[in-house]
């Protein structure tokens, strides 16, 4: 039987420093008291009392630590809002992972003082700031801030296409200059960054403007290094046999490998659909006469490939089962063979194919430059128009100075058939009635048809010479003096090489 006298417990009393310790916590929380349901909140408000009354100052501080720092959670949200704005800004993108907004505040964040970055630095998290760098890879940061893609320009294309904006006079892309310097900032030690320069960011001296190597004694083809078949083997072995994740990027970079070694000799299952233009670009380049001749001068005739293997790859990639509509790139690949081969009339075709994805990639630069303006007019963030806008434009250029490369191509490589003496042509080949195109008619139309494109004025032999054809109306291309280039590297060092010369190093 119960006691109908309740006992009354003793009541608690909060003493200073614990009601401190809880005024301190709940200065630290970023939004107060941590938010909860209604079952968590009664139990919580049930045992507040006790957990107070229980737990020391001492033991309180080492509540909620990591295994990193040995900072508790708190402390490291209090110390990322005691933190420069740019800092604050710069870790809110990488929790968005937002590379546009994350290259602005790194802007910002070189701009502060020296002694406050530095104080700003030393009181980071190391958790914290090891992921900041690692979200300022140029490999990372690229796929979304670079308008390329990673695309190749060409030193001509360079020139023509005014990209001064994207590269600068080596062939580098601003954006990984920029990166570097930027985070170079933020080195408080830089001599221990010396080896991830030299094997991430590639600032050996090994490479000139635009890749012309100039460390080299000798002329060495970028085929005799990439022949060897031991690298690409140990690789694959080491990744087949540890059980490493295989995904679709890395088995066609084995691919790649393989092929450039001359050690590919099949695909045991469903091709996958990315190697079709890898493994045709690959056997483009492999047909090209500094590939094939390195072959035979090696003594190896049999690793180049057919003429033909670039059209059997095609015709593989559109047909079913896989039926995969080409790209503007795969487009390229085959003409660019055709031409090689001298198929000039069957190359305007796939020639009027790429045209029709050029017309689309003008449509989408229209609508990126409207999209832009409607951004910038209602007063919104632009970043994003603004880089949809480069992308588009950058596309644009590209595949205009694609096409007017396959058209001068094509005018230079037509041959005119001898004039004729008799009933037939001679020295006429049999097979120069289906590869050349017929002077009479087919060149003219040809120039009139792809006009956008064709080298104004457009030149091309005929029987008794030459004719040059010119557009008044379209704008001329002038070569015109900017500025001079320097052709000389600054070296660290320069000692004399042994048997005679100068060795940079």
């Amino acid at each position: 039987m119960h006691s109908p006298w309740r006992t009354i417990k003793p009541v608690v009393t909060v003493t200073d420093s614990e009601y401190a310790l809880i005024q301190d916590l709940l200065d630290r929380s970023p939004s107060g008291l941590p938010e909860t349901d209604n079952t968590q909140r009664g139990a919580n408000i049930a045992g507040y009392r006790h957990v107070v009354q229980s737990i020391s100052p001492l033991a309180a501080a080492s509540q909620g630590t990591d295994n990193t720092s040995g900072v508790s959670t708190w402390e490291s949200q209090s110390a990322h809002h005691q933190l420069p704005k740019p800092f604050q800004k710069a870790i809110q993108a990488v929790r968005y992972k937002d590379s546009p907004s994350l290259l602005i505040s790194l802007r910002q964040i070189t701009m502060i003082a020296e002694d406050e970055l530095h104080d700003a630095i030393a009181s980071m998290p190391r958790s914290t700031f090891t992921e900041l760098l690692r979200s300022l890879d140029s490999f990372t940061v690229s796929k979304d801030a670079d308008p390329t893609y990673g695309a190749h320009i060409a030193p001509d294309m360079f020139t023509m296409l005014n990209v001064e904006s994207t590269i600068d006079d080596w062939g580098v892309r601003k954006l990984s200059v920029r990166l570097l310097q930027r985070m170079s900032k933020l080195l408080l030690v830089p001599r221990r960054l010396r080896q991830l320069e030299h094997l991430r960011l590639s600032t050996r001296p090994c490479k000139f403007r635009f890749g012309l190597n100039k460390v080299r004694d000798h002329a060495e083809d970028l085929t005799r290094i990439l022949r060897k078949t031991g690298p690409p083997l140990r690789l694959f072995l080491r990744t087949h046999l540890e059980g490493h994740i295989s995904s679709e990027m890395l088995l066609c970079h084995f691919m790649i490998a393989f092929a450039r070694t001359g050690s590919l000799r099949f695909i045991g299952s469903r091709i996958l659909e990315d190697f079709f233009a890898i493994g045709a670009e690959g056997l483009n380049l492999d047909n090209s006469p500094p590939m094939s001749m390195a072959w035979k001068k090696a003594g190896m005739p049999s690793k180049v490939p057919a003429s033909t293997a670039v059209e059997m790859v095609w015709g593989k990639m559109t047909g079913p089962p896989y039926n995969i509509q080409p790209t503007f790139k795969d487009y390229g690949i085959l003409i660019k063979n055709l031409l090689g081969r001298g198929q000039l009339e069957r190359a305007i075709p796939y020639l009027r194919e790429a045209r029709r994805l050029y017309d689309a990639w003008c449509h989408e630069f229209g609508e990126s430059v409207f999209e832009y303006i409607q951004t910038l007019h209602d007063g919104a963030d632009a970043t994003r128009a603004l880089h949809r806008h480069e992308c588009a434009r950058f596309a644009k250029k590209t595949a205009w100075y694609d096409m007017q490369t396959w058209c001068r191509r094509l005018l230079l490589a037509s041959r005119p058939l001898p004039p004729r003496t008799s009933g037939t042509r001679a020295g006429a080949r049999p097979q120069d009635f289906g590869q050349r195109l017929p002077h009479e008619r087919g060149i003219p139309a040809f120039v009139r048809e792809f006009r956008d494109f064709v080298p104004n004025p457009a030149l091309y032999r005929t029987p008794s010479g030459y004719v040059r054809l010119t557009d008044p109306a379209a704008p001329f291309t002038r070569s015109v003096f900017v500025r001079r280039m320097p052709l000389d590297v600054p070296m660290l060092a320069r000692r004399p090489l042994e048997g005679g010369g100068d060795h940079y190093h």
